[in-house]
């Protein structure tokens, strides 16, 4: 199995709306009279995590609007609700103005030409619990064209629900993350920060006021490595986050790991590893050290901060690099 990305091997032992990442998309609904005005919406991430106290994590929703009549469409407008769990972050659309109250966000459009598109995003803060939340897109348009300032009498509806899960999984955590929002992803959902033997690596990642909006994902993976000499390794998955971009200020990758993992002798060195394109059969550079400071000069990334040994026997570090990857 080939996982491309940048890889980061990291142990102390030895426009507004732009997005990346896994989204689900449901099929293309239509007006089932007049004007044949058709929606789709694509929520990202299809399962978010939780918000958690001074942490809050985020679900943006885009609506895609099609005229697929041969007529030109006029007065549409679009109307998102949200459930009453999500708090609007933002709204807007690639034509006409948005406006925002409360849970929904309503665009006027105006005329869509036969064939035209138009999309309509939204970002919402997610709630604290478990569960799962929507959005509902309605359009509205005049039944016949209509060039007059005021609309037609009769409005044609067509209308869409997407359902988002909220859920805290052991293991994997992902948000969308708004221009210049803090989110802080971690893989454990019990949110004890404990390493145990059973699940002997936590991983958490830090993004701070990304300049573009963005989707990140933490997951645990199962892939093998061939470590260099000198470098620790150990059986088991690697965290594999993924959050595009080049950051300033860097990401800081806080890891914490059980001493049944490696030896204490070992748990107290000081290296990272840094390599690209996939896991299996590249070449992997050493790069050791750790931090001078909590704020380390660009020639120093990657490196790690802060590590020590914990009073039950855990031992933490932070990984800083301006690169997402794999971490172990």
């Amino acid at each position: 199995m080939r996982l491309r990305r940048l890889i980061v091997v990291a142990f102390a032992g030895g426009a507004l709306f732009a997005s990346a990442g896994s989204v689900a998309s449901g099929s293309e609904v239509c007006s089932a009279s007049g004007p044949r005005i058709c929606v789709d919406i694509t929520d990202t991430p299809d399962a978010v995590a939780p918000s958690k106290a001074g942490s809050p994590t985020y679900v943006s929703y885009l609506g895609t609007i099609v005229n697929r009549d041969n007529q030109t469409a006029t007065h549409v407008e679009a109307k998102v609700e949200l459930s009453a769990e999500l708090t609007l972050y933002a709204a807007t659309s690639t034509r006409g103005s948005c406006t925002t109250a409360e849970n929904v966000a309503t665009c006027a459009i105006g005329r869509m030409a036969a064939g035209a598109t138009v999309t309509f995003q939204v970002a919402a803060k997610t709630p604290t619990t478990e569960g799962t939340v929507s959005a509902k897109y309605t359009i509205t348009f005049d039944e016949h064209t209509n060039d007059n300032g005021s609309k037609d009498p009769k409005q044609d509806t067509v209308e869409k629900t997407e359902q988002t899960t909220v859920d805290a999984v052991n293991g994997s955590a992902a948000s969308f993350v708004p221009k210049g929002q803090n989110v802080d992803l971690s893989t454990d959902a019990t949110g004890t920060g404990e390493a145990t033997e059973n699940d002997p690596l936590i991983g958490n990642v830090k993004i701070t006021s990304p300049a573009n909006s963005l989707t990140a994902f933490l997951e645990e993976v199962s892939a093998s490595v061939t470590c260099p000499t000198g470098v620790v390794c150990r059986g088991g998955g690697w965290l594999h986050a993924t959050v595009p971009g080049t950051f300033n200020p860097p990401l800081v990758f806080p890891l914490r790991w059980d001493q049944t993992v490696v030896p204490k002798s070992l748990s107290a060195r000081k290296f990272a590893v840094l390599t690209t394109e996939c896991l299996d059969g590249c070449t992997i550079q050493v790069v050791s050290g750790k931090c001078k400071s909590a704020t380390p000069a660009p020639s120093e990334l990657p490196c790690l901060w802060n590590v020590h040994e914990l009073a039950d026997g855990d031992w933490i570090a932070s990984l800083i690099s301006t690169h997402n990857g794999y971490m172990r």
